[in-house]
């Protein structure tokens, strides 16, 4: 277990500014759902289920267990507030640009994996408020030679990237002259960068320190500031006025519980560090 690693966290830059991130895919034709209202408390409530999309590989936020069912932070919060709705939770498990599309065809009422509330998301589907701050970083092998994200600014080199992930714009922003390669998971991007198909990973310290503390003289995260924080919350359909306002009280009441940051330790393996928590759970 990692029980040290606030400092090693605030020295990967976290940052608390509002990021830009991918451009969305177009508006979907409407499929089931609530019908053409967007989902409410009491419409959940009355039909007994709360439909929630979430990812399938992207441990320890949201991953299939080996009994087949979703486990994971995410899907903990996720039973969490379907048990204070008092309904079930049924997941749809989508890739990264399918948890905006699944809210526009109104095939779930939420999404809840790690999803990001960026500027160019929040124009076409709501979000609550954050729950985590996350900041981009990037790792690359320890005896890679690459020091600096200056030495991975070049042509030569390839970053890799989660397909629908708030990196698709941020990185290639960042690192204008980087080569990048797109691929499905997360867990790809470990395995390209092990095989030397990358240089270099495009992730958060949450997914690094874990595999840094087991293999700890394998991996390094680059020194210098974050290629963005993403503003971990989750996502409902647009025009969710009412159901957003209950998400917001049940997560500052997750919070305050403690619930959130025990959850955290059990799947991420260490403490959840002080500059991850979004300042308003602390707001009256």
């Amino acid at each position: 277990m990692l029980r040290s690693n606030r400092s090693v966290f605030r020295r990967v830059g976290l940052s608390v500014a509002a990021v830009s991130a991918l451009a969305l895919l177009a508006g979907c034709s409407g499929g089931g759902g609530s019908g053409s209202g967007a989902p409410t408390v009491e419409s959940i409530k009355d039909a007994g289920v709360l439909r929630v999309a979430t990812l399938t590989d992207d441990a320890p936020w949201v991953s299939v267990g080996a009994n087949g069912k979703q486990e994971g932070f995410d899907v903990e919060l996720a039973h969490a507030l379907a048990d204070d709705l008092g309904v079930k939770v049924k997941f749809t498990t989508v890739d990264g640009p399918g948890r905006v599309a699944s809210l526009q065809s109104k095939k779930v009422d939420l999404t809840i994996g790690e999803f990001s509330n960026t500027p160019e998301r929040d124009e076409v589907i709501d979000f609550s408020e954050d729950y985590v701050l996350n900041p981009g970083q990037y790792m690359v092998l320890a005896d890679s030679g690459i020091e600096t994200k200056e030495d991975l600014n070049d042509a030569s080199k390839v970053a890799c990237i989660q397909q629908g992930g708030t990196s698709t714009d941020l990185v290639p922003a960042d690192l204008p002259d980087v080569d990048t390669l797109f691929l499905p998971g997360t867990d790809d991007c470990l395995e390209a960068l092990n095989s030397g198909q990358a240089d270099a990973m495009t992730q958060t310290p949450f997914y690094y320190l874990p595999l840094m503390e087991k293999s700890p003289d394998k991996y390094k995260i680059l020194e210098g500031p974050s290629f963005g924080t993403n503003h971990i919350a989750v996502g409902l359909q647009s025009g969710s006025t009412e159901l957003a306002k209950y998400v917001n009280s049940f997560l500052k009441e997750y919070y305050e519980s403690g619930k959130l940051e025990s959850s955290f330790d059990q799947w991420f393996g260490f403490e959840m560090p002080a500059d991850a928590l979004p300042e308003w759970f602390e707001k009256n």
